[in-house]
């Protein structure tokens, strides 16, 4: 979960499905690369909007604080955060491009961000790293014995543009919400739109944000995050932090990107 807001007697959280879902909505905007059949551009929407489906289960059973509060997306153990990263991972493995991108995305995470702090963290995120090699090799190895666009999209130069795609709008999603500082996109890494790639620069404002150059299919684009205000902050136990999220009122996150 993600703190869009919290008071001593209020929480407004976005749940990690929702703001999938968000990132979804950038990738269905994105100008498509040009390496990318239409299919495949789907099956990239689907697994950016799926990536996180792995926190269902998690979000329902949150790890507390030593004064009640969850913990968001950056701060429950590693342990914890393996399991959710795995359920998601297996979650898309019905369709083998879905999977590979979401255990790509997994993979870059972890190489960069998620080696955890103690020697049995390090350890459990080496095991991981290795659980989503063999099964990305899996699913390459059945792609490559599929169609021309299969066996392209595979290519890893192109594999690894489209997981930077799937890491940016996860990105932009989560720095929208605060997740992130504003600014951690500054400037991107190259990014595949088109027939084109370049870094963007991203800059929030009072709107949602402004991105140079503009990589998207429309002349300006609008997001949306389905989030939930709670009537407290602090929980005695995930009993009542499920009975206070099934009577949480919606709250709905907009913005525009804009050039």
């Amino acid at each position: 979960m993600i703190f869009v807001t919290s008071a001593e007697d209020a929480l407004v959280v976005a749940l990690q499905p929702d703001h999938a879902a968000t990132a979804g909505q950038v990738a269905r905007a994105w100008r498509p690369p040009a390496f990318l059949s239409d299919p495949n551009r789907d099956r990239l929407i689907e697994a950016t909007t799926r990536h996180d489906d792995g926190w269902n289960e998690t979000e329902r059973m949150p790890v507390l604080d030593p004064d009640g509060q969850p913990l968001d997306f950056l701060n429950i153990p590693t342990v914890k955060h393996i399991e959710t990263w795995r359920r998601s991972v297996e979650l898309a493995k019905e369709d083998p491009y879905v999977g590979l991108l979401v255990a790509a995305h997994a993979r870059w995470l972890y190489t960069r961000h998620g080696d955890g702090e103690t020697p049995q963290e390090q350890a459990a995120a080496q095991r991981f790293i290795e659980y989503l090699d063999t099964r990305m090799n899996t699913w390459i190895d059945a792609l490559r014995q599929g169609g021309r666009d299969e066996t392209s999209a595979v290519e890893p130069r192109h594999l690894e543009k489209t997981r930077r795609l799937v890491s940016l709008f996860d990105a932009l999603s989560l720095t929208l919400l605060g997740a992130f500082s504003p600014d951690a996109l500054k400037r991107t890494e190259p990014v595949a739109f088109g027939d084109e790639q370049a870094p963007l620069r991203i800059t929030l404002d009072e709107r949602g944000a402004t991105v140079r150059p503009w990589p998207f299919r429309e002349p300006m684009v609008h997001l949306s995050t389905r989030a939930l205000q709670l009537n407290r902050s602090h929980f005695d136990n995930a009993d009542q932090w499920r009975q206070t999220l099934a009577s949480a009122a919606p709250y709905t996150l907009s913005w525009v990107l804009h050039p």
